[in-house]
């Protein structure tokens, strides 16, 4: 079984190239809806029928959460290479039973048990996989060029699908043909990981095993807070930045086509750059959280100019900069905050677990952050409503920074301690090699 330092750096991006196409692939189907609002709306007979439409979502979003915490018990018991394959498949195949547009019964169900394919068994099974192929050195470079390659990916299949669905005329067989390109992408995934992946083994594979009862043990690592913290308080940031797109047309007087291709550039190409330039950066300063400093105290600073700069089309270009800017610093920070799983030298054995803890209590604003930013919008119409989301973000960004600041300081001390040990097993080695040369010489 292989480990972090016998793999190559060629072999390592050919994995995480695979990686980038399973991660932007397998949840194109469940927010499929996102591209295709309304044409798979009419395709499912759902029209008018918004309720039901949304349910779709709540019971994805649903037991999305409740699998977190059992995902990465999972991910630290079985195969990172099995778990992953029999995810991607499993993905597609409800995919091609999706794309027949069944009773609705069956499409909730197969939503549901996209929550079982997408996180229970993939998840923190796909951030370890990362985790464990890469040094220490490389995690937030590793991330963060993940990160990238999704979102490149990711523009690909949403504009490809979006094209060839207006190309072949826009009828929901057309819609069907989408889904099961994405579909059978998934399963292809699936059975390349199978034979292209490796078994990778973590330097400290032996040390011990998480189990069921233990993971009450992983509350109490620091790792796991202060993972959960950064993640919380990003997510905030990456969904709240939706709302800007009608800012800028309510506010600013931008036409519904401009505010998307604001928004497109902000979500989908500021990642592409900032995720691969975050993990660059973090391996040159040999931590991620220096970076992460930077971007939560950059996010104070523009959230404040959102706060201070008047509503008039005078300022619209620098209003658009501040939005990509926010987006370019939310998504960057998405690219690296894993990273500091193993900068804080979280056992191997337990990162899956750890992964999932973290994930459950940071993800936790899937659950209620548009229901509060839609409630706040609908008691305080117009400017007053934004200017509340934007003393949320605010207080968001300085809650996030003062937790990259307690992190960063964690790790230079870790990194000290590393460094003075590894001095004094060097200077020991002398020592003995000194004591070897003069023993030697008496005798002779």
């Amino acid at each position: 079984m292989l480990t972090a330092v016998d793999l190559s750096r060629k072999r390592k991006f050919l994995i995480l190239i695979i990686l980038m196409m399973a991660g932007a692939s397998i949840y194109s189907l469940p927010y499929f809806r996102f591209s295709y609002y309304t044409p798979l709306q009419e395709a499912l007979g759902l029209v008018g029928n918004n309720l039901a439409y949304g349910n779709l979502a709540s019971v994805y979003g649903i037991v999305n959460l409740i699998c977190y915490l059992p995902g990465g018990w999972i991910a630290d018991k079985f195969s990172t290479r099995k778990l992953l394959t029999f995810s991607m498949v499993s993905t597609g195949i409800l995919g091609l039973i999706f794309a027949t547009f069944p009773p609705y019964p069956v499409t909730l169900a197969i939503h549901a048990l996209w929550g079982l394919t997408t996180v229970l068994t993939f998840w923190s099974v796909y951030i370890k996989a990362v985790n464990v192929m890469s040094t220490s050195e490389e995690q937030g470079e590793m991330f963060g060029w993940l990160e990238g390659g999704r979102g490149v990916i990711g523009i690909i299949f949403t504009i490809g699908g979006l094209w060839l669905y207006q190309l072949l005329g826009a009828a929901s067989s057309d819609l069907a043909l989408v889904i099961q390109i994405i579909s059978a992408f998934c399963i292809l995934t699936g059975v390349l990981m199978f034979f292209m992946l490796p078994d990778i083994a973590s330097e400290d594979n032996d040390v011990g095993k998480v189990t069921a009862m233990q993971i009450i043990t992983v509350l109490k690592v620091p790792t796991t807070w202060i993972l959960a913290g950064i993640i919380f308080t990003t997510y905030i940031f990456a969904a709240g930045t939706s709302y800007l797109t009608p800012y800028l047309e309510f506010a600013f007087g931008l036409t519904a086509a401009m505010a998307g291709t604001v928004s497109a550039i902000r979500g989908e190409a500021a990642k592409i750059i900032s995720g691969p330039l975050f993990g660059s950066i973090s391996k040159k300063q040999g931590k991620s959280t220096g970076i992460m400093k930077v971007a939560f105290v950059s996010l104070v600073l523009l959230s404040i100019l959102l706060m201070i700069i008047p509503s008039n089309p005078t300022f619209l270009f620098l209003m658009i900069f501040i939005v990509i800017a926010l987006g370019f610093f939310a998504f960057g920070l998405r690219g690296v905050y894993w990273a500091v799983v193993d900068e804080l030298e979280t056992p191997k054995y337990m990162v899956g677990t750890v992964v999932g803890v973290a994930s459950i209590i940071g993800f936790i604003p899937d659950a209620f952050i548009y229901t509060l930013f839609g409630g706040i919008m609908d008691a305080n119409p117009g400017l007053p409503g934004f200017r509340m989301i934007f003393i949320i973000f605010i207080g968001v960004a300085v809650a996030g920074a003062i937790i990259a600041f307690i992190a960063d300081r964690m790790i230079v001390k870790i990194q000290k301690k590393d460094k003075t040990e590894t001095n004094n097993v060097a200077s020991m080695d002398v020592t003995n090699i000194q004591n070897q040369i003069v023993g030697g010489q008496i005798n002779e």
